[in-house]
């Protein structure tokens, strides 16, 4: 509905027709959907799951690194040794985002350069993950078999990763923004959905009082 309104307000924009009909029509709200993320044991549990076959091992390697950076599947696949800097001690992630063009400048979590790190010396311009960047086979079922191996009964894709982090960061949503390399703060608002686990601790965080049976009615 929000598409056709648009269309509608350029056309009147354009001259094509005099007013906008849908300018008192209220946009269509979608039921919310919950989408499954993952928590860090079963991050750990994914990770510790081996694979049959050197792809799938990429593909196990390069879901784990977009769990700790957020990192899409087109940045993984587009994601070059150039794009890991190292200062100093630490290590930092710097790349244009495929699909913003934005520019996602952080560090690296120890866990995201550890899953990368062979040991081995690489050009600039080789891809971190080469047999990802190759393929155009649809690998979202190779992800779904490697979670149902791990015995992790939930519906997971390559978006999984970055919901995830969203989800596990505890950080300022302006933070989380940036990592993600949203545009728009309610974007990120989106892909952050909180655990029961994290309700159940943060309930039961909340300071008790002595309550007197007989003060109560």
């Amino acid at each position: 509905m929000a598409v056709i309104k648009f269309a509608l307000y350029k056309a009147v924009r354009d001259n094509i027709i005099l007013k906008k009909p849908a300018v008192s029509t209220k946009t269509v709200k979608a039921e919310e959907k919950i989408h499954d993320i993952l928590t860090t044991d079963e991050i750990e549990k994914l990770y510790k799951t081996p694979a049959d076959s050197e792809f799938r091992e990429e593909i196990k390697r390069a879901f784990i690194f977009a769990c700790y950076t957020g990192l899409r599947i087109s940045d993984l696949k587009t994601l070059k040794w150039e794009n890991i800097e190292h200062r100093g001690d630490k290590t930092h992630l710097a790349k244009i985002q495929t699909k913003t063009k934005r520019k996602v400048l952080s560090e690296l979590h120890k866990t995201a350069y550890e899953v990368i790190n062979d040991n081995k010396l690489h050009n600039r311009d080789d891809y971190v993950f080469p047999l990802l960047s190759s393929t155009n086979t649809n690998i979202n079922r190779y992800l779904k078999q490697w979670a149902k191996k791990a015995g992790i009964d939930k519906n997971i894709g390559w978006h999984t990763a970055r919901r995830s982090i969203a989800s596990l960061l505890k950080a300022d949503p302006f933070i989380i923004k940036e990592i993600l390399g949203h545009h728009d703060l309610k974007t990120t608002q989106k892909y952050v959905q909180v655990s029961e686990k994290a309700i159940s601790e943060a309930i039961n965080a909340l300071p008790e009082i002595k309550i007197e049976k007989e003060n109560i009615g």
